[in-house]
């Protein structure tokens, strides 16, 4: 195996001290883990486990909270891999699991459905074995005070879905993003694409962006992989 690997921890709207707390090691041994296992998606994954690992990135366990306090997370895996029965499958809005790379990969080996969210993605990350873990860190919950305190709202307290919406230039400023990892395997031109995210600052619950969307965050065919970063909705239109 010949192998390229692009990993990236999101666009930032502000300039961030982040990319210089990334142990490289670490990242090495992380892909480590994939090559002793053969296979290009656990390259891929564990690439994007290590990332979601990272308290200070917008996945995993530094998800962004959304309004009503509580991290969802998305993630998905792309792949022009002909030995899988379907070559993409997206976890949407995952609570209390660190690394829903892992369970996008989960998904992708049974290829029977391409999606699951909400409590069913939930079951069947607690059925596979996963355990759930507390994602909330003090970064996280001070800067969902923050918002609060932004919107004139207190903890607990929903803002009107229009107040949102009218203040959009303003939010916009503070938003995070996501991360992400594309792999090739240059003597086989095997393509994988993983993206991981806790979404977006000032997001309503249950807000589901571009990431784990196939053709939006998230893309793979026979010559290209994309793995995406930057604000959700805009990439959907």
């Amino acid at each position: 195996m010949s192998i390229i690997l692009v990993a990236h921890a999101g666009a930032w709207n502000e300039k961030s001290e982040v990319d210089k707390q990334i142990d490289i090691k670490a990242v090495n041994d992380a892909v480590n883990v994939g090559i002793l296992k053969d296979n290009l998606i656990d390259i891929a994954v564990e690439t994007v486990v290590f990332l979601e690992n990272h308290e200070k990135l917008d996945a995993g366990l530094g998800s962004i909270l959304q309004l009503d306090g509580k991290p969802r997370v998305d993630s998905a895996i792309a792949t022009n891999d002909k030995r899988y029965v379907k070559r993409y499958a997206g976890i949407l809005q995952l609570r209390d699991i660190k690394n829903p790379s892992r369970v996008a990969k989960k998904l992708l080996e049974y290829g029977y459905h391409a999606i699951l969210s909400g409590d069913g993605a939930m079951e069947f990350a607690l059925k596979e074995g996963f355990e759930r873990e507390n994602l909330i860190t003090d970064e996280t919950q001070n800067a969902l005070q923050a918002q609060l305190e932004f919107l004139g709202l207190s903890e607990g307290e929903l803002p009107n879905y229009s107040d949102l919406a009218n203040n959009k230039m303003a939010l916009d400023s503070k938003k995070l993003s996501t991360v992400g990892a594309v792999v090739v395997d240059t003597q086989t031109a095997t393509l994988v694409s993983v993206t991981s995210t806790g979404g977006l600052a000032f997001g309503y619950p249950c807000r589901v962006g571009d990431t784990a969307l196939f053709g939006h965050g998230i893309y793979c065919d026979e010559f290209v992989a994309v793995a995406c970063t930057g604000e959700g909705d805009k990439m959907i239109e």
